[in-house]
């Protein structure tokens, strides 16, 4: 009987020891790394591939939806604009992809004044305002290189901002480069942490805010146990 209890016993510090003890050690290893801004132990942390597909959708999603309004704003001249869509769309996503995934930029992303909606769609306005290479090299509008330039940095100034965004002359321009000043260190806490579920046998959803006191989710990270560890599998961001 005592033999029964104690294995039992064992059985239930195991499942606490793999379900709570683990995944709150990495949980608070990522905290820290974030707050100290180190990039090497962030990314041991994450699961870079998974993260890309988790988050290609709703990146996707903003980038055509902004297409489609800018198009249906220009009437019957919009027609250019959806020959470049296919092309385009894809190439603008894979680039702001790019530049938010790694460990330097979500550290920046974490540590910068703001939701992370504001810095994911300035990200995406800068991929666009660059002109990213059309099919065959063409333009919008019949204008070759600064035109394309400045068209399509229109398009996600007019597009992924709010109804209350800056007027259209000044979405026009070009946006600046992102700042290379060192990101303001953030500390983080259980206070950070507005949502958790579980989506999985071996996965959980957690819902943080960069403010502590803001009352919903800047974004919603997926955890998984993967490659022998708990990591970070997925991140959705509030746009």
């Amino acid at each position: 009987m005592k033999r029964s209890l104690w294995l039992v016993a064992g059985l239930v510090v195991l499942i606490l020891g793999f379900y709570v003890v683990w995944p709150i050690w990495s949980a608070w290893k990522i905290a820290i790394a974030l707050q100290n801004q180190d990039p090497a132990s962030l990314g041991a942390k994450i699961d870079f591939d998974s993260v890309r597909d988790s988050i290609r959708p709703v990146v996707t999603t903003k980038v055509s939806d902004g297409f489609d309004r800018y198009q249906s704003q220009l009437g019957p001249a919009g027609a250019i604009l959806g020959q470049f869509k296919k092309d385009s769309v894809p190439k603008i996503v894979e680039a702001s992809l790019k530049t938010m995934l790694t460990p330097e930029m979500m550290i920046r992303i974490a540590s910068e004044a703001g939701p992370v909606k504001d810095t994911v769609e300035r990200i995406m306005r800068e991929q666009i305002g660059r002109g990213l290479p059309l099919s065959g090299g063409a333009s919008l509008g019949g204008a070759a290189g600064a035109g394309s330039t400045a068209v399509l940095g229109g398009l996600l100034g007019r597009t992924l901002g709010s109804a209350n965004s800056a007027p259209a002359a000044a979405a026009e321009q070009a946006p600046a480069p992102a700042s290379t000043a060192p990101a303001p260190k953030r500390s983080f806490s259980v206070a950070n942490i507005k949502s958790f579920g579980f989506a999985g046998p071996f996965s959980f959803h957690v819902g943080v805010a960069k403010d502590p006191a803001a009352p919903d989710a800047d974004i919603t990270a997926q955890m998984s146990f993967t490659g022998g560890d708990w990591k970070v599998t997925g991140l959705v961001p509030r746009l």
